[in-house]
């Protein structure tokens, strides 16, 4: 069946930063161990009633958090550099939506097809749509380059297609 909508857009670092800073924001990254070290030490507070226990786990989080800090900031730029070693530096995606959601790469030939029904929320950016499905699989569209279909008609018809949204 013929596409509905094609959008072709190439991998780049702009579009990746700006899917996932969107997607797997700083903060989460940043307190994630934080966070389990401070319910770990409040449930030992809560079990022993002895104080340093909860103070050790404050410590210990503040502590995490400032060495973790250069790690998580250069997270999305990390991202981007597993595409540059798998040499997928200006990879062509080609999404296509008929009856079903078509996601290709001409010059490697990987392709993944998707129903609509997959699709459980959009994300709106600057710059991009973002699709996403469930365990963490994501789809992304830029928005200026729609070669089959126009920009506005795509938010409408997604919308109608897509029965289980949030």
């Amino acid at each position: 069946m013929e596409p509905i909508f094609q959008n072709r857009h190439f991998i780049t670092q702009s579009n990746m930063t700006e899917y996932y800073k969107k997607v797997a924001p700083l903060w989460v990254n940043l307190l994630f161990y934080p966070a389990i070290i401070l319910v770990a030490g409040g449930l030992m507070y809560l079990a022993f009633r002895e104080l340093y226990t909860l103070v050790f786990s404050i410590v210990l989080s503040i502590f995490i958090i400032i060495i973790d800090y250069e790690r998580v900031k250069d997270t999305y730029s990390i991202y981007y550099k597993r595409y540059l070693v798998n040499k997928l530096e200006n990879l062509e995606r080609v999404v296509d939506f008929s009856d079903c959601i078509t996601v290709y790469s001409p010059s490697t030939g990987a392709k993944n097809i998707f129903e609509y029904n997959q699709v459980i929320k959009i994300v709106e950016t600057k710059n991009l749509y973002i699709l996403i499905l469930p365990y963490r699989l994501n789809i992304y569209l830029e928005k200026g380059r729609f070669t089959i279909g126009n920009e506005m008609d795509f938010k409408t018809f997604i919308k109608s297609k897509c029965d289980n949204l949030r």
